[in-house]
C-alpha cells in the first residue's frame, strides 16, 4: 500500500471514530423552543391574493424584456469547448514498426485518464500522474506527449517511442 492510501485510510478511520463518538457518546443537543405560530387561513388567503396582485401588475423593464428574448433566442455557435476524440495529428501513423517487446509493454500500459489546466497536460497512466517529461515508476519509459486521444512513451536505452491509445473506463 502506498504512503498516500494509507494516509486516505488514516482519514476515513479518524472520519468514522468521529460519526460514531458524535452520534453513541455525545450527548445529543435538544433544539431550541420555537414558539408555535397560529396563523390564519383566511389571512393566508388574503397575504397571498396581494402578492399575486402585485405580480400581475409589475410591468417588465426593458432591460429584462431584452434579456429574456436573448434567452430564448438559439445560439450561433457552440459556446462550449469542443473536446474532438481524436485530433489528425493524434493518429497513430508516425507510430514505428512495432515489435513483439513493445507490444508487450503495449498491452501491459494503461492509458485511462487526461487532464489539462491551462498549458499543464496530466496523464493518468496503470493508475498513476504522470507530465511530459516524467519517467515511469519502471525507469524503462519518459513520457513525451500527451494528447487527449494518446500519450507517446520514450524508450530510456533505444530511444523507440511508442504510442499509447486512451481507454475509456466504459471500454
Amino acid at each position: 500500500m502506498e504512503k498516500r492510501e494509507k494516509v486516505l485510510i488514516a482519514l476515513m478511520v479518524i472520519a468514522l471514530g468521529y460519526g460514531a463518538f458524535e452520534l453513541f457518546v455525545r450527548p445529543g443537543a435538544s433544539p431550541p423552543d420555537t414558539p408555535a405560530v397560529s396563523v390564519s387561513v383566511d389571512e393566508a388567503v388574503k397575504v397571498s391574493q396581494t402578492v399575486s396582485q402585485s405580480l400581475a401588475e409589475a410591468e417588465l423593464r426593458a432591460e429584462e424584456k431584452h434579456i429574456l428574448a436573448t434567452a430564448a433566442t438559439p445560439w450561433t455557435s457552440n459556446p462550449f469547448y469542443d473536446w474532438p476524440h481524436a485530433r489528425p495529428s493524434d493518429t497513430l501513423a508516425e507510430e514505428p514498426e512495432p515489435t513483439p517487446e513493445l507490444d508487450q509493454i503495449r498491452a501491459a500500459t494503461v492509458y485511462s485518464g487526461y487532464l489539462e489546466m491551462g498549458r499543464i497536460r496530466i496523464a493518468v497512466i496503470n493508475g498513476l500522474e504522470y507530465r511530459v517529461g516524467e519517467t515511469l515508476v519502471d525507469g524503462s519509459f519518459m513520457v513525451e506527449r500527451i494528447t487527449p486521444a494518446s500519450v507517446t512513451l520514450m524508450a530510456a536505452q533505444s530511444q523507440q517511442q511508442i504510442i499509447i491509445p486512451y481507454q475509456d473506463a466504459a471500454d
